[in-house]
């Protein structure tokens, strides 16, 4: 991604608060997950954030990591104090949802990843403080300076549940006729194509890929 010098540097026992992010704006959904990174980045970069005749510009992407359907993505050393919680930066490890925005909420599978991340930072990371009490929605931190709508009522509300430890085990979307074809004809052997059927044209295949394996 792209950078504008060396963000300062924090170790990993100053961080006590999980905060989550979302876009600032909606995002076109067919836009590939590195160039929207790539694009937030840019945008960091380039914004002044202080005020003039301060010039204040972001030394790269400032959260440090990503979430989206397709997986987690680390964008910034954990060590880095990036802009992204104004006085709460130092002890704040950031995640952002770069395809959520102010009327797109987050998918299933988003939220699961989500939940995977926290669930990671919480309990499989010692040597980081933060613990389940300290997730936080972006503009929750108002103690901080904060004052936002970032991260969006689902975000926030899923923050809000995580800390009372009400959050439900993610439900994953049922998939496809595709998938499913996919799924199945992978057990009698390599399938590297889909094709639209339905499921009785699966058990169909299935049974004719048997034949021919002799299963």
């Amino acid at each position: 991604l792209p950078r504008n010098g060396s963000f300062p540097q924090r170790t990993l026992g100053q961080v006590s608060i999980l905060a989550l992010h979302y876009q600032g704006a909606d995002v076109d959904p067919n836009v590939p997950i590195l160039d929207l990174l790539i694009q937030d980045a840019n945008f960091h970069i380039n914004k002044n954030w202080c005020t003039s005749p301060q010039v204040c510009h972001g030394y790269g992407i400032e959260y440090h990591y990503a979430a989206d359907d397709d997986g987690i993505y680390q964008l910034e050393d954990e060590t880095a104090v990036t802009w992204n919680d104004s006085n709460a930066n130092v002890i704040t490890m950031a995640l952002c949802c770069p395809r959520v925005g102010p009327n797109t909420p987050p998918g299933p599978k988003t939220m699961a990843n989500v939940k995977a991340w926290l669930d990671w930072m919480c309990n499989d990371r010692p040597e980081i403080p933060a613990s389940t009490k300290n997730v936080w929605g972006h503009g929750e931190l108002v103690e901080y300076g904060n004052s936002t709508s970032c991260p969006g009522g689902p975000l926030l509300a899923f923050a809000q549940a995580y800390r009372a430890g009400t959050v439900q085990p993610p439900v994953p979307p049922a998939p496809s006729v595709n998938d499913q074809l996919v799924t199945i004809l992978s057990v009698v052997g390599d399938c590297t194509y889909k094709v639209p059927v339905n499921l009785v044209q699966i058990q169909v295949l299935v049974q004719q890929g048997k034949a021919l394996l002799g299963a």
